[in-house]
């Protein structure tokens, strides 16, 4: 076996930020490119205190696209290896809609999906795969064969009586130039609703991959604000306007968030080989409270894996606890509450160890304090790291997409 390179050891460091956990500055998320009309950030350095101000727009709409794709499958074919690890196998019928259509063009198709399930002791699963979509061709030869492969993972959740819901991310690939080329690179946001007998999938685009961290932009603030101002450091204030204009009834607000250097986490990182790595950790995230004026500073302490794929893609999987901090004069009289994550993460790593990721994280509390929120939260995160700049960032949204009927979900004539 080959000796892991200090890029590799240090990317499986940096993948930490999967699970939304790092020293928190209160600076650069994500942010809209060119225009900054939907999301805009704008950071301001006060003096020599260390004093840092983060203005924030967040509109939902920029960050989750359209519906593109519809899948139906009907019951797998299941092979259970041990009482919590199962293969499964389908063969799934598949509409696609492809952006810039005319209004009712779509493209049929076959996937063939192999996935692993592996459950967990709090009743959620990790489910990843991968599948092979084939667009039917037609009689006359206008429309040939074109092939679409697929990466994904989800965490979905069952009920006793075998009906239940995952929600998801999905990475296209495609050396389609025809009707499929749109697929190619493309990451989509699943949602299934599951019974015993098949069930269905739908799948949005997410820009959150190709909007960067960054910007100079400066666009005006719009819609409601909340100013909070949180001591994160002895000699560091952060004071933020986030301005989250829920625009997108399936992605809602940005409710945590965070930038930190490889060197504030402390973790351990296990090669067990060439593909596939242990990590556990701890470190720092910032959670945002619905109608509230403050911060929610929170200690983070996990475990994760990451499974190296042939294609250069990496699934994450991993669970956390989250214990809220106490500081300042009233830290006697504040009650530590705590919380669970359990998150999957799709990255894609760049030759220099640099990258993105998308995830979906769900959040369970017996709190009835500050993080009551969260219970039973689902969040699509989007994160970036850089083993040469040390710099780990993350967003995560509260994700509606299971609460929402699913005839809701379809396409509207």
């Amino acid at each position: 076996m080959r000796t892991f390179s200090v890029i590799e050891l240090g990317l499986a460091v940096t993948i930490i930020a999967l699970a939304g956990i790092s020293v928190v500055t209160a600076a650069s998320l994500l942010a809209q490119s060119a225009s900054a009309t939907d999301v805009t950030m704008n950071n301001t350095t006060v003096g020599g205190g260390g004093a840092v101000s983060s203005t924030i727009t967040n509109n939902s709409n920029a960050l989750l696209v359209d519906l593109f794709m519809i899948v139906e499958f009907e019951t797998a074919n299941v092979n259970p290896i041990n009482e919590t690890y199962i293969e499964t196998s389908t063969v799934n019928n598949v509409t696609i809609m492809p952006p810039n259509a005319t209004t009712g063009t779509t493209i049929n198709a076959t996937e063939t999906v192999n996935a692993t399930v592996n459950i967990l002791p709090n009743g959620l699963a990790f489910d990843h795969g991968q599948s092979l979509i084939v667009s039917e061709g037609d009689e006359g030869g206008a429309a040939e064969q074109e092939n679409a492969t697929t990466t994904f993972v989800d965490i979905s959740r069952m009920n006793p009586d075998g009906t239940g819901s995952g929600t998801g991310v999905v990475f296209f690939n495609t050396n389609s130039t025809g009707q499929l080329a749109f697929l190619d690179n493309m990451v989509g946001i699943n949602q299934g609703e599951l019974s015993p007998e098949g069930g269905n999938i739908r799948i949005w685009e997410w820009k959150g991959e190709t909007l960067p961290f960054e910007t100079g932009g400066g666009a005006p603030i719009t819609g409601n604000q909340t100013t909070m101002t949180s001591a994160l450091q002895e000699e560091e204030a952060v004071s933020s306007t986030i301005t989250n204009k829920v625009s997108n009834a399936l992605l809602g607000r940005l409710f945590s968030f965070g930038e930190g250097e490889v060197e504030d986490i402390e973790a351990n990182v296990n090669p067990i080989n060439e593909t596939y790595i242990e990590v556990s950790y701890s470190g720092n995230r910032i959670i945002v409270p619905p109608n509230v004026t403050g911060l929610i500073n929170a200690t983070e302490i996990g475990n994760f894996t990451i499974n190296i794929q042939p294609n250069g893609l990496s699934i994450n999987q991993g669970q956390a606890d989250i214990m809220t901090e106490r500081d300042g004069a009233a830290a006697e009289e504040e009650v530590e509450e705590n919380a669970t994550i359990t998150f999957v993460l799709l990255t894609r790593t760049n030759p220099d160890g640099s990258g993105s990721g998308t995830s979906v994280t769900y959040f369970s509390t017996n709190s009835t304090g500050q993080l009551a929120f969260l219970n039973n939260t689902v969040a699509i995160g989007q994160v970036e790291y850089s083993p040469e700049e040390g710099i780990n960032r993350f967003a995560e949204w509260e994700w509606k997409g299971g609460t929402i009927p699913f005839e809701n979900l379809l396409p509207q004539s």
